[in-house]
């Protein structure tokens, strides 16, 4: 599926860029035409009048950056995952007699111990910071105005505690076992729209906009259990399991839209470089938790200009 879309997002990109791309040469022609009857100072026009250089209509960069999720659906991985039949993973481990076995033997429980327990889970998890990386091309259609392509990857990470309480009437207190509890879920993005560059020095302020598309992936989730000295003895998964192994996969895709700016800084007539944000408008589809949130990306992008193709 995801596949289908990014090939129909490229071909609509060359069209569009194709037939700005026809104008803008014919703009060219008569620009030089213009320019050789006047016998006009090319020194402005070279900043300011793309048309009039004739230069690359194709841009590309590279992009590093940091990605701050927005928290809600890092709730899935607090231990309260289902199975297909809409029971928690966690319950199916506990009851399940060999790990069952385990997990009494590394906490010191008993098995009426463990019958009168139950479970309290975070509901306020977090994602970690994730470190980007994404890959840009432009369409010129004007000096002043590009057709972004963005194209990003980023990891996240979150973990929490999960508390197991033990209602024991021999003991004096009521016993707590913290069972760590952490997720990674792999995101890729596409962001499709138009990007402007705004002023006439050399450092410049942009500001871009367009629609995207999201796939969100649960790469892993799982809780450990420690031993009496604090170090991890077991670890379990809470990942859907089925004979189809195709269908454990939890994948989320979705659209959206985003809006950014920043800074652009022309530091020679082949390289430009961008510092800026972007708010991105994506609804993540995971079981049990869904909506649309913002996500924000703090970014530096280095772009080659071309041969020539000052800003």
């Amino acid at each position: 599926m995801n596949f289908r879309i990014f090939g129909l997002i490229i071909t609509l990109t060359i069209l569009v860029t194709g037939l700005y791309a026809q104008d803008s040469f014919r703009l060219t022609d008569s620009s030089f035409n213009e320019i050789n009857t006047n016998k006009i100072d090319l020194s402005l026009s070279q900043v300011d009048n793309y048309d009039n250089e004739g230069g690359i209509p194709v841009l590309v960069g590279i992009q590093p950056g940091i990605y701050l999720a927005h928290k809600a659906p890092a709730n899935y991985y607090n231990g309260t995952a289902e199975d297909y039949n809409g029971f928690l993973i966690i319950d199916n481990i506990f009851t399940n007699p060999e790990s069952r076995r385990d997990i009494m033997d590394v906490t010191g429980l008993s098995d009426s111990q463990l019958e009168n327990s139950r479970f309290e889970f975070n509901y306020n998890m977090n994602y970690d910071i994730g470190f980007l990386i994404g890959f840009q091309s432009y369409f010129g259609i004007s000096k002043r105005m590009w057709m972004m392509l963005d194209i990003n990857f980023v990891q996240l990470n979150t973990a929490s505690i999960i508390s197991l309480l033990v209602n024991d009437p021999n003991l004096p207190n009521q016993d707590v076992t913290q069972l760590p509890v952490h997720g990674q879920e792999q995101r890729f993005y596409i962001d499709l729209g138009a990007h402007w560059i705004l002023g006439k020095r050399d450092l410049k302020g942009y500001i871009e906009t367009g629609g995207n598309f999201l796939s969100a992936k649960v790469k892993n989730n799982e809780f450990d259990v420690l031993n009496q000295f604090g170090d991890v003895a077991l670890t379990y998964s809470l990942l859907p399991t089925s004979l189809n192994t195709a269908a454990n996969t939890i994948t989320s895709y979705t659209f959206g839209g985003f809006l950014g700016g920043g800074i652009f800084y022309n530091a020679n007539d082949k390289m430009g470089i961008e510092a800026g944000f972007q708010i991105g408008f994506n609804e993540v589809i995971l079981p049990q938790y869904n909506g649309y949130f913002p996500n924000y990306i703090f970014s530096l992008r280095f772009i080659y200009l071309g041969q020539d193709n000052e800003m």
